[in-house]
């Protein structure tokens, strides 16, 4: 009985001995992969060069560079007039139809005039008799047979008579209408033989040698439509021509509505290539700047909220963090970032790392 007793206390010491080794040996185990995992994160990784990447570049040279805008407009007759009867009557002639084109002084129309002719035709026999009056009351003066009472009305009653003559032969010239323009007949509101009124519309008459484009310009882009200053502007209808014209007016306050101040500009359409009621785009330089750098749209790389490019230093892409000032189109006018000479990555740039070998192809 005490030879078993001491088997099993044997044995049982045994075994807490082996689970006190095993114990051991998983602190072992847990330590050396606890140092293995801090030693793989102090180590530095080890970045593959990988093949040369093809690059083309570009030289950055500082140059001229304008600040636009575009704005929409609209074209508009360079001057319209309606033309209307000065007096009431027959109209006897209609020299002109629609689309006609006038010129200034040219008659256009002549109404029945044998009333006004009638009248000074009276005009003028009263202005003989009062100047034949008036000879001989001037010979009767120095001899002193006259008072001066009676010599100034005679003069009153020559003055009169030449003034109704002159009154009567301006209603007549009134009978006979003449173009106040250069340009196209647009409408024809009467014909021949109708009775017009005084006052009664006849003709529609429009100037497009000339055109006014018209322009509304935000408050702040204001000063870029100075009087005297060129525009170039677009339509539509004609594709891509452009077309120049000269600022001839800025109002002098802004309208309530849209806070804008309208503007128009002369264009010389002698051509005939715009039409009145166009729908025009107009580009307007705010500022100009001669020391600018330009660079294609497509060489910078929006990374993160900024704006990214690469140049090319010894064989090696370096990155590099640019700030735009503008964008017009299909270029960037940067604020900072380049600097004249500077070799910029214009193709190949995209997924560039920096550091990255590089060769420039033409």
């Amino acid at each position: 009985m005490s030879k078993q007793k001491r088997g099993m206390g044997g044995l049982a010491l045994w075994t807490v001995v082996a689970l006190m080794a095993l114990a051991v040996v998983a602190l072992v185990v847990m330590g050396r992969r606890r140092a293995s995992r801090a030693a793989a994160a102090v180590e530095p990784v080890i970045v593959t060069e990988g093949r040369i990447l093809d690059v083309r570049v570009m030289t950055i040279r500082p140059g001229e560079a304008r600040d636009v805008i575009e704005l929409p407009g609209y074209l508009e007759p360079f001057a319209e007039v309606t033309v209307a009867a000065e007096k009431p009557g027959r109209i006897l002639e209609l020299t002109v139809e629609k689309g006609d084109r006038v010129e200034a002084g040219q008659v256009l129309m002549r109404l029945n005039s044998r009333l006004w002719q009638a009248m000074v035709e009276q005009a003028q026999v009263q202005k003989r008799e009062a100047d034949r009056e008036w000879a001989r009351w001037e010979e009767l003066k120095d001899s002193g047979a006259v008072s001066s009472s009676d010599l100034d009305a005679v003069r009153k009653a020559r003055d009169l008579a030449t003034t109704m003559l002159a009154q009567a032969q301006a209603n007549l010239s009134m009978c006979e209408i003449v173009s106040p323009i250069d340009g196209i007949v647009a409408d024809r509101f009467m014909d021949p033989g109708e009775y017009s009124m005084e006052g009664g519309r006849i003709l529609h008459l429009v100037d497009v040698n000339r055109l006014k484009l018209i322009l509304d310009v935000p408050e702040q882009d204001v000063a870029a439509v100075e009087v005297g200053r060129e525009v170039t502007f677009r339509v539509r209808a004609a594709g891509k021509q452009s077309f120049r014209g000269t600022v001839r007016f800025v109002a002098p306050a802004a309208t309530r509505a849209s806070n804008s101040y309208r503007s128009e500009i002369e264009v010389d359409n002698r051509e005939g290539l715009l039409k009145a009621g166009m729908i025009a785009s107009a580009t307007l330089v705010r500022r100009v700047r001669d020391d600018a750098i330009v660079v294609p749209l497509s060489a910078v790389v929006p990374e993160k909220g900024e704006h990214i490019v690469f140049v090319v230093e010894e064989d090696r892409a370096v990155r590099r963090r640019v700030y735009i000032e503008a964008i017009q189109g299909q270029t960037v006018v940067l604020r900072d970032g380049l600097a004249d000479g500077d070799q910029l990555v214009t193709a190949g740039q995209r997924g560039l790392q920096d550091g990255r070998q590089v060769k420039v192809v033409e």
